[in-house]
């Protein structure tokens, strides 16, 4: 949840103004995880030691005629991490996972 709040006070298009209050984030935050634990959706963090330092959520297509792709969504990288090729390397990291893990074979990201 610190990622998601310290991308969001920064600006970043994950959900929430820089001056949203931790309490709402926390809230989205869990719900978006529950999807997560009931297997609706995909985590995939990057983390170094016990610290993430990137996510996004693959999430899962209901229809079984689109289920061969999943969106890519809340893909976030810890702001001071950024501009050092993190991204990059976490993009390519989750398109092995989405084909080698999940068999998929298409990813949709929609950014601003």
């Amino acid at each position: 949840m610190r990622l998601w709040q310290d991308v969001s006070k920064k600006g970043g298009a994950v959900g929430f103004t820089p001056d949203s209050t931790p309490e709402a984030v926390v809230e989205f935050v869990e719900a978006k995880l529950a999807t997560v634990f009931n297997g609706s959706d995909h985590l995939v963090i990057h983390q170094e030691n016990t610290e993430v330092l990137a996510m996004a959520i693959l999430q899962v297509n209901s229809l079984e005629i689109i289920a061969h792709w999943m969106e890519l969504k809340h893909f976030m990288v810890r702001p001071d991490m950024q501009s050092n090729g993190l991204g990059k390397r976490f993009s390519t990291a989750i398109a092995e996972v989405a084909r080698t893990q999940l068999h998929l074979e298409q990813l949709f990201l929609t950014a601003r």
